[in-house]
């Protein structure tokens, strides 16, 4: 997780904080919504998943940054922005998560912790893997401007 270390260096504990804490809202935000959902989003990756989940992770992301938006008291330009990003980045985590979904199954794997040979379950980072590369690129981008 090179990219979770680099944001924290570039960016400060705070946006990392922020990061993390939008994924885990992500996630647990979705099995609610998602254990009433009748559509499945991906039935032949992972049937558990559903597009009422799916909805309920994207709306706790826009929450997470309207929360965040009041709290540092960010214009409104910037506040929309920032959440699209967070919007955008729940939703990459997903498909993130869905990837990861297709090639443990490919492997015939249960967790991702004995697909990278780690010990442990890995399952709570599979929806970092595509989440943090995107939200690191989109807040460098942006700084760039910014500065």
């Amino acid at each position: 997780m090179d990219v979770l270390s680099r944001l924290r260096a570039f960016y400060g504990t705070e946006m990392t904080m922020y990061f993390l804490i939008l994924i885990w809202a992500a996630d647990i935000s979705a099995i609610l919504p998602g254990r009433n959902g009748h559509y499945q989003l991906a039935p032949e990756i992972s049937p558990g998943k559903t597009v009422a989940g799916m909805y309920g992770a994207l709306i706790s992301g826009l929450v997470c940054a309207v929360v965040l938006s009041l709290i540092y008291g960010f214009q409104l330009m910037i506040a929309a922005d920032f959440v699209l990003l967070s919007v955008l980045t729940v939703l990459i985590s997903i498909y993130g998560d869905l990837f990861v979904s297709v090639v443990k199954r490919q492997h015939g794997v249960k967790d991702s912790g004995s697909l990278l040979r780690v010990t442990g379950s890995m399952d709570r980072v599979d929806s970092m893997i595509a989440a943090i590369p995107f939200f690191y690129g989109c807040i460098y981008f942006v700084y760039r401007l910014v500065s």
